[in-house]
């Protein structure tokens, strides 16, 4: 249960009974929704991922996903026997940020840890799940690339081939709750293989980034109505004058664009789920991670949307 038109996880309660859900006059409008009870988990930790998405036109409607993104962490290990208990049960940064036990434990075992192994992932500290990689293979490719990494085109549109190559990432690419996206495909790609190498079936995060794609297409399209209204109503139109007509001609406008940060929760059967959309995603850089993350998103936005640097 949430209240409406709320940020940042406040005032979400995890309820188990309807009866909890205020009603009458005087109170406040909320959202409730099923909880997923049976998410996947890393290390015992629940998690989700923040995907950003541009709406460059709506009509023709363009939609275009960021290649890289956020996967989020609970800070405290999965457990359905204290439903009260937020930072086992919701994922937002804002809100586990605050778990000051939590953030000295890996704060502790981070500055004790030994250098990275030449293992591609190691589970060594108990505070947070870690990813860890070998920069020994990697770094000079890495350094060959912009300065600070990835492709040339990141915004790609849903159902356009994706770059699945296997790319080893800094430690950098990690913090005590978020890793980046491009670490967690990496991190299932390595789950994958060490499940082939056992005859096993295991987890095809190309394959769930398609489902993803397609709950983005979908959630949009729904919504299409309720947006070319307001774009018909609140966006000032142009005019060209037509000198054959001698007249005015209306023309598209091709000057707003929206940033959206789909939250996508997958459950132990890899099947991804949409918990919200958010109108306004935070852009804070509280770390390294988000800096890298959030800069080259809003650069390439500008990029993507022909905004110029005069």
């Amino acid at each position: 249960m949430k209240p409406k038109a709320s940020s940042q996880g406040k005032g979400i309660q995890v309820i188990s009974s309807f009866d909890e859900v205020p009603r009458g006059a005087g109170q406040p409008p909320c959202l409730v929704q099923q909880y997923i009870s049976s998410p996947l988990l890393i290390d015992g930790y629940k998690w989700d991922l923040r995907i950003y998405v541009a709406i460059t036109s709506i009509n023709p409607l363009r939609i275009y996903v960021y290649e890289e993104g956020l996967c989020r962490f609970a800070s405290e290990k999965y457990d359905t026997s204290d439903l009260k208990n937020i930072f086992s049960h919701l994922t937002n940064y804002s809100i586990n940020k605050k778990n000051k036990p939590a953030a000295a434990r890996f704060q502790q075992q981070h500055t004790s840890a030994s250098k990275p192994s030449t293992s591609s992932y190691t589970n060594k500290y108990n505070g947070y799940p870690t990813y860890r990689a070998d920069l020994k293979s990697s770094q000079k490719s890495l350094a060959s690339q912009e300065s600070l990494g990835g492709p040339s085109n990141p915004f790609v549109r849903p159902g356009s081939q994706m770059d699945s190559r296997s790319e080893f990432e800094s430690h950098s690419n990690t913090t005590k709750s978020k890793w980046t996206l491009k670490a967690f495909k990496e991190y299932m790609r390595n789950l994958k293989s060490h499940a082939q190498q056992k005859d096993l079936i295991g987890p095809d995060v190309d394959v769930l980034f398609k489902k993803i794609h397609d709950i983005v297409v979908k959630t949009i399209i729904s919504a299409e109505p309720l947006l070319w209204n307001g774009v018909e109503m609140y966006l000032p139109n142009t005019y060209q004058f037509d000198t054959s007509s001698q007249i005015d001609t209306k023309m598209k406008n091709n000057n707003c664009f929206e940033l959206l940060g789909f939250d996508i929760l997958v459950d132990e059967n890899f099947k991804p789920w949409l918990l919200e959309v958010n109108l306004s995603p935070s852009l804070n850089t509280d770390t390294q991670l988000d800096f890298k993350v959030k800069g080259n998103l809003i650069s390439d936005l500008f990029t993507l949307v022909g905004l110029q640097n005069d």
